[in-house]
């Protein structure tokens, strides 16, 4: 059994899919804060990189959401 499918078969249990944890993560992802440091050198925020994060996490998921 692949780790799609347990993970699959787990939600299943609870009545869940990967559907709802991608609703979760999109929630999530646009109530990142933005926590800017002055770091020197830093490109881009913490909330900026957390949201970026998420969003790969996301298509991620869509795509073995089959």
């Amino acid at each position: 059994m692949q780790v799609r499918d347990h993970i699959k078969m787990l939600l299943a249990r609870k009545d869940r899919s990967l559907s709802d944890v991608m609703r979760v993560l999109i929630e999530y992802r646009e109530n990142v804060g933005e926590t800017a440091t002055e770091e020197e050198g830093e490109v881009m925020s913490e909330g900026e990189e957390k949201r970026e994060i998420l969003a790969n996490l996301l298509t991620y998921l869509q795509s073995v959401d089959t």
